[in-house]
């Protein structure tokens, strides 16, 4: 927890660096290519990676199942080389990334193929290993190592989209490769599975796991580019950039469900394996009320601070984004709940159920974001919001599908659904918040550092009391905020 406040902290600086020295422009430019590529991944992927994920927490694996699935990763880097570069169309690449040239689109491809899919199946090899704290001190170092790199080409002049690329290309694909080292196999648990292990059966392990997301895979890189193209194109990069900043921004709620995201999925998936249902059962009651808990907080000491937060990190060219910013706030809270809530659909193997709901909410979401996006010229007329627009869908969203999953999840196992304590939760902290800022707003001048932390000093006693003497209206039980206080690692 504390590695990842910590390099979430310098990450996040990082990107408020290169987004105020970029410019909005420039800036929004590298945010679509990236975000474009992050979506192409998806569909190369077609959940291969969760079924790895998946397959190695459940139990022992050999050597030859880890190299299959990275020859399967290799196989993909190339395919999506050729079809980038040599397949589609220049004009037709012309026409999607708006007037970008093809060695830049290239490089924003191999970067985000690095980060976004090398490295995150590589740390979850390592954490199937329960090698999560050599994979944090590999994600901090090269975390560090970036913010040093960003301002040493700041300081030299060359600060532009190629040379970053360049330099996440060889972070990335250095720390993917240290992180598969850290892994170590048990010699007596090799001899024992190596027989059962052969590409065809591995294959078909796969594709019994994947098979039903095949169509998943496609809507979601068609929902999620299309998203952000329609955002390129009729709001422009500078709006791209101010919604990039604010999603940048929200992910710091996200800090407490990161830490313990792959843990949780390679405990449950290990507990279901083990037929261990009052386990699996406790884990998600425990961890989801706690991070929306915690999501919910932070929402609530920061939301009233954006106009300030924008200023004060970003300058005068992104206040534009303030009210994106503002309501990219309260989207973290159900992305917790969310997170969870697919996690454990996808470790317990019920894979179809979470497909279905996903797939269902991404058809609504692309016609809510067309008629938030699209200007009132289109010919079928829309509002036109840009950012702000985009921003609003995500959250209602969110929202209406994370209960759709917590309502199948409590009738799978059991458990009562409970819906009106999340709104109850977030006006709560909101409400604190405000008053936390208000109520002695005039008396420190202009010097605004003071009047935060004297909010937050206010804030944290409010919420501190909260928790002590009235806990359910945070959504959480008395007695387990109690067992907290006192550390107590007993989850049963």
């Amino acid at each position: 927890m504390f590695a990842t406040i910590l390099r979430s902290g310098i990450s996040f600086g990082t990107t408020l660096i290169v987004a105020r020295l970029l410019g909005p422009p420039d800036f929004g430019r590298m945010v679509f290519l990236l975000a474009s590529f992050s979506a192409f991944k998806a569909l190369l992927d077609m959940a291969s990676s969760s079924a790895f994920f998946t397959f190695l927490s459940q139990r022992q694996r050999s050597k030859k199942f880890v190299k299959y699935y990275f020859i399967w990763v290799l196989f993909q880097f190339f395919v999506s080389l050729v079809i980038v570069g040599l397949i589609i169309p220049s004009q037709t690449l012309l026409d999607l990334f708006k007037e970008e040239s093809k060695t830049l689109v290239l490089l924003a491809l191999v970067a985000s193929f690095m980060q976004h899919h090398l490295w995150t199946i590589s740390s979850q090899y390592a954490e199937a290993f329960r090698q999560t704290i050599q994979i944090q001190s590999i994600s901090l170092i090269l975390t560090l190592l970036h913010f040093v790199l960003v301002i040493s080409l700041w300081h030299f002049g060359i600060l532009i989209l190629p040379v970053l690329f360049t330099f996440l290309i060889l972070e990335w694909s250095g720390a993917s490769i240290l992180a598969i080292r850290s892994c170590k196999f048990k010699n007596d648990y090799q001899e024992i599975i190596q027989e059962d292990e052969n590409p065809k059966t591995v294959f078909l392990e796969f594709w019994n796991y994947c098979l039903p997301f095949l169509p998943f895979a496609f809507m979601s890189f068609f929902y999620e580019f299309v998203d952000r193209w329609m955002l390129q194109h009729w709001g422009g990069a500078t709006e791209q950039a101010y919604y990039g900043v604010a999603s940048r921004v929200s992910t710091i709620a996200l800090l407490a469900t990161t830490s313990i995201l792959k843990i949780f999925w390679k405990e449950i998936a290990e507990a279901n394996y083990l037929n261990n249902k009052v386990l699996v059962k406790n884990l998600y009651l425990k961890v989801s009320r706690l991070l929306f808990c915690a999501g919910a907080l932070f929402v609530g000491a920061l939301l009233p601070w954006t106009e300030e937060i924008i200023l004060m990190t970003l300058g005068v060219e992104y206040i534009g984004g303030v009210l994106t910013l503002g309501i990219m706030f309260i989207y973290p809270i159900h992305q917790s709940m969310g997170q969870i809530g697919g996690t454990m659909l996808l470790a317990t193997e019920k894979a179809s159920l979470h497909i279905k709901i996903v797939l269902f909410f991404m058809v609504l979401s692309l016609a809510v974001s067309y008629f938030l996006q699209a200007p009132l010229s289109a010919p079928l007329p829309g509002l036109g919001l840009g950012s702000t627009g985009l921003a609003f869908k995500m959250v209602c969203i969110q929202i209406l599908q994370v209960n759709v999953i917590a309502f199948y999840i409590a009738k799978i196992y059991g458990i009562k659904f409970k819906f009106f304590y999340q709104f109850v939760c977030v006006l709560y902290t909101i409400s604190a918040g405000l008053i936390s800022k208000y109520s002695f707003y005039d008396y420190f001048d202009s010097n605004i550092l003071l009047k935060f932390s004297f909010s937050m000093m206010i804030y944290s006693i409010i919420i501190l009391l909260t928790l002590f003497y009235f806990p359910v209206v945070l959504g959480v039980e008395k007695i387990n905020f109690r067992k907290l206080l006192s550390f107590s690692p007993n989850i049963n």
